[in-house]
């Protein structure tokens, strides 16, 4: 069937009938006969047209439109044709009504997305249109009407809308992230995106829109541009672990070592091309420096262990030799002598190394106690340069003392900062070559106390000095100097300082020229009057006193029974707790010497049983253990014990222990 071409409009089709069949005569417009050329001109144009068009004409604005304006109209189509605009759109009026004035004062007019909301399909709804209005001009050269050219860009907008809030959504969610991210597109690898991170992780600077070469120079400099363009050319993805980046982060010229986990994964396009690379991982510099400070931890372990092992046998080897000398037939009485004066001081030596050791453990818990006096620095220094003077006068140095004229006061304790001193003089004496020269500087600033030790020694470089006071460090150039120790000395006169309020520190022009070691300690100008000791009492027999020693150690038990014995004792022993307090019922000792950790009952609980004997409250307990912490003391103070004494202990200050026991203790 071929569809009837209207003579008066010159088009088919189903708007074209619905034009014709109008009822034009009951409209503004009248008859369509009568139209004028320019009205049905412009008719024809509309409908021909395959693109969403209306015509408004006349003074009443009558609205006719074309087929392709129907899904426009909504529910409102049936009704659309001949009413006045005003009427059929009379929600956006007042948005569109000017602009249809404006047409109708010859001033055409172009809109892109516009935003209107149309009441079209029985609710309002929000719609964009892209659209023209155009004035006519009628048969008498007057603006006859107005038409409009449009499109609706409603999906398209909302598309847009959509795409963008999932860009923000996405930008939000890697910055929300904890891995840096950056995406870098075509040949040039231009900053599209990135998050906060990654600013982070390079530096705060312009980023989008610009080459990554030209926005992060450094980055380029240390080879990361080959590695991207590889990626962007082959479409293979570099994976990198603990990548080491030199970070421009923290301004101009400077260079912060980072390391970074990364992925660089090539973006494709629909056809699968490569159009740029997306940049994203982690920055792992802490776990890496973690890694790294556990690794030298554990060589410092390693080492320390070594050392200890060397310091600990040492000492052994001449207590082994004199006591294989005393073991010897016919030993004339002055060998037997300096073989036991051999064991003393090497026993000494190495009670003074696990000292240290426990120091160092209570420092490190923040358990030093210390017994602070008011003390003349001068006294503190004599004391200290006594106890170094032998290993200074060994290798034939030089001491030079500089104290100042004044009395300076401190409340220090005075066994830990003597121990202090003595620490710096013994580190310079190890690291002075023979015959070199050692000072020490006393002085008050204020209300600080400041001692210098200035010696003519192997010098640091500025990286040792950094690490001249941590615990166990020896720089290689010192160990090749060094004459044994543990390598905590000065670690723990940094402790004993700081534990006393002070501070320590250490400077030298570079190896070779010598060090200083400093600290100062809050102090005052002034004299006190210290009050003499008391004269002390004169010792009381020990002879017959019943002592019971109980140590698992056999040795241990025989040379202390054998000391005791001398005495004039009366001794007996055990070694375990069970034997323990069996003997003590069979002796009624007046004095018990108990070690701690012994089998079946330990030192605690026989300690205990004693006490709830008839007569144990009268008995005066001593632990000998190797347990030597404050904490140590005061488990043995609330089982009982009256004194404590922590392994390897003096014999004179066991016998010094029983000699006070002995006047209230029955024979």
């Amino acid at each position: 069937m071929i569809a009837r071409r209207l003579p008066v409009l010159g088009q088919s089709g189903a708007m074209a009938e619905a034009i014709d069949r109008f009822d034009w005569s009951a409209s503004m417009l009248g008859p369509m006969p009568l139209w004028s050329r320019s009205l049905q001109h412009s008719v024809n144009t509309m409908l021909a047209s395959r693109f969403p068009m209306f015509l408004v004409w006349g003074p009443h604005r009558i609205f006719l439109h074309n087929e392709a304006y129907l899904p426009v109209l909504g529910h409102k189509r049936a009704s659309a044709l001949g009413k006045p605009i005003k009427e059929l759109w009379s929600e956006v009026i007042e948005q569109i009504g000017p602009i249809i004035d404006d047409a109708f004062e010859n001033r055409g007019s172009f809109y892109e997305d516009l935003p209107i909301v149309l009441h079209r399909n029985g609710f309002d709804e929000q719609t964009y249109f892209t659209f023209s209005y155009s004035p006519v001009i009628d048969d008498d050269y007057s603006i006859g009407g107005a038409l409009c050219v449009c499109v609706e860009t409603t999906a398209a907008v909302m598309a847009k809308q959509r795409q963008t809030d999932e860009n923000e959504r996405l930008r939000l969610l890697l910055n929300q992230s904890p891995g840096f991210a950056a995406s870098l597109i075509g040949p040039d690898l231009v900053f599209e995106m990135h998050n906060a991170a990654y600013s982070e992780l390079v530096g705060a600077r312009d980023l989008i829109g610009r080459p990554f070469a030209q926005a992060v120079p450094e980055a380029s400099e240390q080879g990361f541009v080959p590695m991207l363009q590889d990626v962007l050319t082959t479409g293979r993805p570099y994976i990198g672990a603990e990548v080491r980046y030199e970070s421009g982060r923290a301004g101009p010229g400077a260079r912060e070592e980072v390391f970074v986990n990364c992925v660089f994964q090539p973006m494709t396009d629909a056809e699968g091309k490569v159009f740029g690379v997306f940049v994203q991982g982690h920055d792992v510099t802490e776990q890496v420096n973690a890694r790294k400070a556990l690794l030298a931890a554990d060589r410092h372990k390693d080492q320390f262990i070594a050392t200890l092992s060397h310091e600990l046998r040492n000492p052994l080897a001449p207590i082994r030799a004199a006591s294989h000398l005393l073991a010897a037939q016919h030993v004339a009485p002055d060998t037997t002598e300096r073989a036991a004066k051999i064991i003393a001081r090497q026993v000494g030596h190495m009670s003074r190394l696990l000292d240290d050791l426990l120091d160092v453990a209570r420092i490190s818990r923040n358990q030093m106690r210390l017994q602070l006096e008011t003390c003349r620095v001068e006294d503190l220094v004599r004391s200290a340069v006594e106890t170094a003077r032998p290993s200074i006068e060994a290798k034939g140095h030089r001491l030079a003392l500089n104290l100042s004229e004044e009395t300076i006061l401190a409340d220090v304790d005075p066994v830990r900062i003597s121990q202090v001193i003595s620490n710096l003089l013994t580190n310079a004496t190890k690291y002075t070559k023979p015959r070199g020269c050692i000072a020490l500087v006393s002085s008050i600033q204020g209300d600080q106390w400041r001692l210098q030790v200035i010696d003519s020694g192997i010098g640091m470089a500025p990286e040792s000095i950094e690490r001249v006071f941590d615990m166990f460090a020896q720089e290689r150039d010192a160990l090749e100097h060094a004459e044994g120790g543990l390598g905590i000395g000065l670690g723990l006169a940094k402790g004993i300082v700081e534990a006393h309020g002070g501070a320590i520190s250490a400077t030298s022009d570079g190896p070779g020229l010598g060090s200083v070691f400093s600290f100062i300690l809050p102090a005052r100008a002034g004299d006190i009057a210290l009050a003499d000791s008391a004269p002390s009492a004169g010792a009381a027999s020990v002879d017959g006193l019943r002592i019971l020693v109980v140590d698992d150690n056999a040795d241990l038990v025989d040379i202390t029974r054998t000391t005791l014995e001398m005495e004039g004792c009366l001794v007996s022993q055990a070694s375990n707790g069970e034997a323990a307090l069996a003997e003590y019922r069979r002796q009624r000792p007046a004095v018990a010497v108990l070690d701690i950790g012994m089998p079946l009952l330990n030192g605690y609980e026989v300690a205990r049983a004693i006490r709830q004997e008839p007569d144990g409250k009268g008995v005066f307990l001593i632990a000998a253990t190797g347990w030597g912490s404050p904490a140590d003391e005061a488990m043995a103070r609330s089982a009982g014990f009256d004194a404590h004494l922590t392994k390897p202990f003096d014999m004179t200050r066991l016998l010094s222990l029983i000699s006070a026991a002995a006047p209230s203790s029955p024979n």
